[in-house]
Parts: structure tokens; sequence; C-alpha cells
């Protein structure tokens, strides 16, 4: 089968933003097994966070969660090194971001807020897809990161 990123152009970016956080802990084995077996390793970005934010320069995912993060959650912080990285690439080239979360923050009751401080797509074209771990992922995030960032 072809995946969405897969049918672009050979330039475009992919960039990975996974929820490596301690409610993520029972997901993560088949997260990090699916993700290292179809996601493209070339021409990626890779980004943990628990409430801190991780760089996998290798592009490739850890069995263990505590090589990522595994403690507390904060979503905007992912997304700001995320603006901070594919503002080293020309807004010319386009990317496909991929968030794996279960939606789980911190503190929910400021999430929408500090959301609005991120830079969003700054006119480059981006496909933005959002993988909500279980039925209780917040509808309200990925329709408002995927206004951010979807173009």
């Amino acid at each position: 089968h072809q995946t969405p990123w897969q049918s672009k152009k050979a330039d475009q970016i992919f960039v990975s933003v996974i929820d490596a956080s301690g409610s993520m802990y029972s997901y993560w084995k088949s997260v990090a097994k699916h993700f290292n077996e179809y996601v493209p390793k070339q021409k990626a970005i890779t980004i943990t966070f628990d409430h801190r934010t991780f760089e996998c320069k290798e592009n490739r995912l850890q069995d263990d969660i505590y090589k990522h993060g595994g403690s507390m959650t904060n979503i905007p912080n992912a997304f700001q090194l995320m603006d901070q990285k594919l503002a080293e690439y020309p807004v010319e080239q386009p990317a496909t971001v991929l968030f794996i979360s279960d939606g789980q923050d911190n503190n929910l009751n400021t999430l929408e807020e500090r959301l609005q401080k991120l830079k969003g797509h700054q006119g480059r074209s981006i496909t933005f897809l959002c993988l909500g771990i279980l039925s209780n992922f917040p509808t309200f995030l990925s329709m408002y990161l995927r206004e951010l960032y979807h173009n």
C-alpha cells in the first residue's frame, strides 16, 4: 500500500510529533513498532515529548518509553520545537506532520491558551495527520492543530 507521504514530492519533509508521556506507557511498544516500520527515516524530523521535548536524530523510536520521556505532558512545547525545526527549511518546502498522542496534557484548562502561542504553517504547505490514541482523545485538540497547521 502507498502512504500519503510516499506519493508527495521527493523534497518533502516528514515531521513526527509523538507523545511519550507516562499516559502513553501502555501503548508505547505498539506505537514504536509501527512507527519504525512505516514512517520514513530520510528527510524526516522526529520529536518525542513529555513535559520536555526531544529530537530523535536517528528517526527511530526505542521500545523503552523512558528513552523518549515517560513523565508529565506538555503538548504545546513539542509543537514549539517543531516550529523551530521547520523554520530551518525554506518555506517553499512542503511538509507532512504526523501527531500521535492520547491528548492528555498537564493542564487541559490552559491548553487552548497555550496552543494559541504556536506559529502555525507560516505559509508552508503542510499536510497535518493526527492519530489520537483511545476514544477520549480531545476532539478540539486535533481540530485546533489541524486548523493551525494544515493548508
